[in-house]
């Protein structure tokens, strides 16, 4: 199929005249029409007069007046291109998600582990009110703030290695603490996100993200064992991890002090593996002591539910 571009040239000379130009996948040809339409010559242009426009599957010459046309023609659809590909880049749904709940973290102070605060980072992405279907509940974010400090906690434990300056126990302690670290900051609500956890429609998830976080510590250090106490492990420490959580609920102390070192004083029973039974009697007995605020809030979530 052959496609015509029609080219209208005014000059001292030509002011009269309309050139037609007529372009193929294989062939150019000029024609220059006089007013009364009938066809004045026909020119065949040489190849010293070509220049060569790509763009598209084939190259096709391009010549006189008709060069500078389809160059700024390349140059226009071209902007506009990379403009379409600036305004409306791709995403997938997973990636959508996690732009969306990095923005609500912003609003947590405010409106807690809450869809309210995934509606507030949904209008901070600029994105439609439509894509609210794409979250379940609050404890979306929840999840998606475990699994981002699960992944911080890692990269650090992998620069921390790299250096060789710590590793094993120490390495461990100083990396649980600095995943603590990463909560601190929303400690005002984090009973709230725990709450959520708790929940009976959460509980696998909750469980699912506490696994994790266990297991990346300890691949962290090096530990990379499948025998019976693989399970005993990442529960005890999950434990041990969870009840300094708990503990930080309660802390008046600055900057958390007291927590982190309540974190460090049971993780030290790390050293040798058979203290963990010990480990995980002393985590439960603390934790157990303040558990009532936790199931409080769950109480006051489900009653507004």
């Amino acid at each position: 199929m052959q496609r015509l571009l029609t080219l209208r040239v005014g000059t001292s000379r030509l002011n009269r005249a309309v050139n037609l130009c007529q372009l193929n996948s294989n062939k150019l040809t000029f024609e220059r029409y006089a007013t009364n339409g009938q066809p004045k010559e026909r020119i065949d242009p040489l190849p010293k007069n070509t220049m060569k426009l790509t763009g598209s599957e084939n190259v096709r010459p391009v010549y006189g007046a008709l060069a500078s046309a389809a160059e700024t023609k390349k140059d226009t659809n071209t902007s506009d291109k990379t403009s379409a590909n600036q305004d409306v880049p791709f995403q997938s749904e997973s990636d959508l998600r996690d732009n969306v709940l990095r923005e609500s973290l912003k609003f947590v102070e405010e409106l807690g582990w809450t869809i309210d605060a995934i509606r507030a980072g949904i209008r901070a992405s600029n994105q439609s009110s439509t894509i609210e279907g794409l979250f379940s509940s609050g404890y979306d974010l929840v999840e998606y703030f475990q699994r981002d400090a699960n992944s911080k906690m890692s990269a650090y434990m992998k620069e921390q290695m790299k250096k060789g300056e710590i590793q094993g126990t120490r390495l461990l302690i100083d990396s649980l603490k600095y995943r603590l670290g990463l909560v601190i900051p929303y400690a005002s609500t984090w009973g709230q996100a725990m709450a959520q956890g708790a929940l009976p429609q959460n509980s696998m998830r909750s469980w699912k993200s506490i696994l994790e976080f266990s297991s990346e510590a300890w691949y962290g250090i090096g530990d990379t064992s499948t025998d019976i106490n693989w399970y005993t492990k990442r529960l005890v420490l999950a434990t041990v991890y969870k009840s300094a959580e708990v503990y930080m609920l309660q802390d008046q102390s600055q900057e958390k002090l007291d927590t982190m070192d309540f974190l460090e004083r049971r993780l030290h029973d790390f050293q040798t593996l058979g203290s963990l039974r010990n480990t995980m009697s002393k985590s439960l007995s603390d934790t157990a002591q303040i558990t009532s605020g936790i199931f409080s809030v769950i109480r006051n979530l489900t009653s507004r539910r």
